[in-house]
């Protein structure tokens, strides 16, 4: 093995030592995948990936010995060498920061995770999906994990987050307008942002309700000479919520250690 190598600088890493001695053909996978142009980038990318992962075994094992035994059967499978080598090609081609994580997640998962037969399945379907989606579509998601969000057409046909209008109409001092007058632009919802949320759904991670019925938010304020009540008007509401297959997809790419 050359010393300059990726795999002999791991090899040297005592947290990641057990990597090139326990996955198939690791440090010949791996300097292959870097012998190409951009790979300062590369290695940069795959180092992240493997320091996640490796410091993530290294805290299971420490904190629970007795999952030795399976991480090393699992790690000696053909299932998870081809995902590994999957997750470190698609690492490498991306800079986004949190989907080279969600890789090192899915990998530690599938090694620890014992409560589903179709593993070998699904370690390969998220990865997939994982590799489609864009980092902000992650971060859209882990917010729908947290609660359903809500978008309101308002009467000037834009789309618009009219809760959190209407919850800073009612905290500040901003003139109070009729319903009908235009949303102001922070609380508009981007075209990319649905188009996001589009693409979630076609990943089955998302559903997407529509109310083609008008309504209205209601806000009230108050001060110490008047009090106000009024309603912030819509004409159609989109929900959109998280699926079961999407909480499972996001338990899958969390980190559990």
């Amino acid at each position: 093995m050359n010393d300059n190598s990726l795999a002999a600088k791991y090899a040297n890493n005592p947290t990641l030592r057990a990597l090139v001695q326990l996955i198939p053909n690791f440090g010949g996978a791996i300097d292959t995948l870097l012998y190409e142009k951009g790979s300062k980038w590369r290695q940069e990318r795959i180092d992240m990936m493997l320091t996640i992962f490796g410091d993530s075994i290294n805290r299971l094992l420490n904190s629970n010995r007795s999952l030795e035994v399976q991480i090393k059967a699992k790690m000696d499978s053909e299932h998870f060498y081809d995902a590994f080598v999957r997750s470190a090609q698609t690492t490498m081609l991306t800079r986004e920061k949190e989907k080279i994580r969600a890789f090192a997640n899915i990998l530690v998962n599938y090694l620890t995770f014992t409560d589903d037969d179709n593993q070998d399945y699904e370690i390969e379907l998220f990865l997939n999906i994982t590799s489609e989606l864009s980092e902000k579509e992650l971060i859209q998601l882990a917010a729908l994990n947290e609660q359903e969000i809500n978008h309101y057409l308002d009467y000037n046909n834009k789309w618009a987050d009219l809760e959190a209008y209407q919850a800073a109409f009612g905290s500040t001092n901003r003139t109070i307008t009729f319903s009908q007058q235009p949303t102001p632009d922070e609380y508009l919802i981007t075209e990319s942002t649905r188009l996001m949320l589009a693409r979630l759904e076609k990943q089955f991670l998302v559903t997407i309700s529509q109310r083609d019925e008008s309504g209205s938010l209601p806000v009230s304020r108050s001060n110490r000479v008047e009090s106000v009540t009024m309603p912030i008007g819509f004409q159609k509401k989109t929900s959109y919520s998280i699926t079961e297959f999407g909480r499972k997809y996001c338990k899958w790419i969390a980190s559990h250690v």
